[in-house]
């Protein structure tokens, strides 16, 4: 699992610099941002969805990752105001409903990011 995401990691990051003003660049920024959540490189993961985030302050996904990344990295306050703005954007969301959206996330990254999202108050 790890070569694979380091392997998606050295090609998104390779799509970037080869796409510098792509108008998407926020979806490449998650993309990455999700490679180092699944390698348990937090601070990274909060850095790329930070540079979503600015390029699309209201993808609902990259909020998502946000919270749990600072969930993950203990700054639970921050990852729960954080999750208070995804539920006024999505209010009849809970970790069941996305779990449904998202069938295409492995069950490792899918522990870790449900686990993340739980500390930072999405409920079940």
């Amino acid at each position: 699992q790890t070569a694979n995401r380091d392997k998606a990691l050295e090609l998104l990051q390779r799509a970037r610099r080869l796409s510098p003003r792509d108008p998407r660049g926020w979806f490449m920024e998650l993309a990455i941002g999700i490679a180092h959540f699944g390698a348990g490189r937090f601070e990274d993961a909060a850095s790329a969805v930070r540079q979503s985030l600015d390029q699309n302050p209201r993808y609902a996904q990259a909020l998502r990752l946000l919270a749990a990344t600072l969930a993950m990295l203990g700054q639970r306050d921050r990852a729960a105001e954080i999750m208070q703005e995804v539920l006024k954007m999505e209010p009849q969301l809970t970790l069941t409903r996305l779990r449904a959206r998202l069938q295409g996330v492995d069950e490792g990254l899918w522990s870790k990011w449900s686990e993340g999202l739980r500390l930072a108050g999405l409920p079940e």
